[in-house]
């Protein structure tokens, strides 16, 4: 027990000169003075080092001017030395690599400063894509000219986008859309309405306007989802909608024309010329789509109207042929 007691003072002593560090120096000194950081002894040959850690490696890897060189020349000592160096390549490199990027963050926000970038554009995935497309690249990338930004890449960008839309757009043709309207407030307060369209493949993007200054009437939304009906230009399908939405409504009003009747004028009169054709009532009842669903369109007198018209336009002067197509093959179809 007495040898025991008589060797920890030693051991306490070794513990304080020696630091806790992942630092590969550490293996090959201690601290002459635990109150000295930079006072330090080369274990591999005893020599005693002012400058801290970052000496002794030199002094271990042979390296730096103002180092002296460790003459130890065991088995060891060559082991420690290639360590220290790696070490201290480590390091430069990893300083190195910090001063580059400094001076990269400095140019950055120097061009944000100069050309009005938002700082928070460095949150957008395109921009983090861009740095990333200029890194591969590598030195010697010219930048585009404002000619390029505004003309030739914007355009080249407008037709892409285009033929990305092209999928949603034969899905349009073959079975329709919705017309969707969205209202938000922006940063500045401004009341927006947005007008979209709907459809199996996604939502696409048709227009907004500002709304600040105008109350969210009926006649006022209307007005909007009308432009867009205009813009979109799918009638067929905006034909048959209507139609629908008018025998629904008078559903809803349990057939009471008294109580639908100013509704359904207010359909008419944006139909009238535009969505009533008789060509549009009759791609309308010709389409499977709608006339197998709904059976009932055959009876209709507006669209069976407008099926003889289309007829008599087609065949023009030929009776026979008129009465084939009305009274017989319709009847087949």
């Amino acid at each position: 027990m007495t040898a025991l007691t008589s060797r920890c003072p030693p051991l306490l002593g070794l513990n304080l000169l020696r630091r806790n560090s992942d630092d590969v120096g550490w293996e090959y000194r201690v601290l002459v003075d635990a109150n000295n950081k930079d006072k330090v002894k080369c274990n591999l040959c005893d020599k005693v080092v002012q400058g801290g850690i970052y000496r002794l490696k030199q002094h271990v890897a042979h390296e730096g001017q103002n180092a002296t060189k460790c003459k130890a020349r065991t088995s060891e000592a060559l082991e420690a030395k290639e360590k220290c160096k790696k070490a201290l390549n480590d390091a430069k490199r990893k300083r190195e690599e910090k001063i580059v990027r400094e001076l990269k963050l400095r140019d950055e926000v120097n061009v944000s400063r100069v050309g009005a970038i938002p700082f928070n554009a460095c949150d957008n995935d395109e921009f983090k894509q861009i740095v990333e497309a200029i890194g591969q690249f590598g030195a010697g990338l010219e930048p585009p000219t404002q000619y390029d930004l505004r003309k030739t890449l914007l355009e080249e960008e407008y037709t892409r986008t285009k033929s990305l839309l092209q999928e949603r757009e034969a899905e349009k043709l073959k079975n329709g859309c919705s017309i969707m309207t969205d209202a938000w407030i922006d940063r500045k307060r401004r009341s927006i309405m947005n007008l979209c369209t709907n459809c199996a493949n996604g939502t696409c993007f048709i227009s907004t306007k500002e709304m600040s200054n105008v109350s969210y009437t009926c006649e006022v939304v209307f007005e909007l989802v009308d432009k867009a009906i205009e813009d979109i230009d799918s009638p067929l399908h905006l034909t048959a909608y209507l139609i629908a939405q008018k025998r629904e409504i008078k559903e809803a009003f349990g057939n009471n024309e008294s109580r639908f009747k100013e509704v359904i004028v207010v359909i008419d009169k944006k139909m009238k010329g535009r969505l009533d054709s008789p060509l549009h009532l009759t791609a309308y009842l010709l389409n499977p789509h709608y006339s197998y669903s709904n059976p009932s369109i055959f009876d209709e007198p507006i669209i069976t109207e407008g099926f003889i018209s289309c007829v008599e336009t087609f065949y023009y002067h030929d009776e026979d042929k008129q009465d084939q197509a009305t009274n017989i093959e319709l009847k087949k179809f």
